[in-house]
């Protein structure tokens, strides 16, 4: 999956698509609050 920016009407979002482009992008849902750039952190299953 390829992660990335974008923006809707004047709103910064993160949308995902597969990196071979055999989906549609996927809006994440952000509950509140403008988005400029994803950030990674590790994952924790504890």
């Amino acid at each position: 999956m390829l992660l990335y920016a974008t923006e809707l009407r004047g709103r910064g979002i993160l949308e995902a698509i597969a990196v071979d482009g055999s989906n549609s992008p996927q809006r994440l849902r952000v509950l509140s609050g403008d988005v400029r750039e994803p950030a990674w952190s590790p994952y924790r299953s504890q």
